[in-house]
């Protein structure tokens, strides 16, 4: 995957390469964007228990430089959406450029946080990587950054369904659950993949979050996948 398609451009410390599925990537060296598109593409962390279709509404919760994003975007088409919100200036600055260079235009950019309020709040950033922001205090570099719900972001854009949402949110994947609150009781959500990987208890509180809201969770490893009942039937069936 990483042997193809490099084109160095040493004067930014900028790389693009070909992805799998053809779309192109740029981003800051060095980086962990190996970890995550190993985790997207080889792994297909975030829909290993459903086929996302031509039509489907994505939302991209932690979206870093795009490439969960992009893939969307190639899978769902022209008729489809992707909302792909990332509040950390730089990560969104070459999630734009990702976007402009794959020459997409059903993905809604969002340079934002989601919580279960909405305001402003500290983005304390990471000095280990890119990928590693969070609404959290994990350091002592913060920036503000505008933060929505989920429920008030999809009011505002109009959206009444989501086909899919992931969330990978650094440590805050519960608030941002919390924020979905509405959508999730009357079951607007129908597919969530989430990483529970941030602290010991996550995964446990995520799995119990969901469940109260009648979802067929299913854990795997790192992650956590939460569908409406239906859905699991017809994807078993498949």
């Amino acid at each position: 995957m990483w042997s193809r398609g490099w084109f160095p451009d040493v004067l930014s410390l900028t790389l693009t390469f070909g992805l799998p599925d053809g779309n192109s990537l740029m981003f800051k060296w060095p980086s962990q964007v190996k970890i995550v598109v190993d985790d997207v593409y080889a792994k297909a962390a975030y829909d290993r228990f459903w086929d996302v279709q031509q039509g489907f509404k994505v939302l991209d919760v932690g979206a870093y430089i795009g490439v969960y994003t992009l893939k969307m975007a190639k899978k769902a088409g022209n008729q489809g959406r992707v909302i792909s919100v990332e509040p950390e200036e730089e990560n969104f600055r070459f999630l734009l450029r990702n976007i402009q260079i794959n020459g997409f235009d059903n993905i809604i950019p969002l340079r934002a946080a989601l919580s279960d309020f909405e305001g402003k709040k500290p983005l304390f950033l990471s000095a280990h990587g890119s990928g590693e922001h969070s609404l959290l205090p994990k350091s002592q570099i913060k920036t503000d950054v505008q933060v929505y719900t989920v429920d008030g972001l999809m009011r505002k854009l109009r959206i009444h369904l989501l086909d899919v949402m992931k969330i990978d949110a650094e440590g805050a994947e519960i608030q941002v659950l919390k924020g979905s609150n509405q959508m999730l009781k009357e079951h607007r959500i129908r597919r969530i993949a989430i990483a529970s990987y941030h602290y010991p208890e996550e995964s446990d509180q995520v799995v119990n979050f969901l469940t109260a809201f009648n979802y067929r969770v299913i854990t795997d490893k790192s992650y956590v996948y939460a569908l409406l009942r239906e859905e699991y039937l017809t994807q078993q069936t498949i």
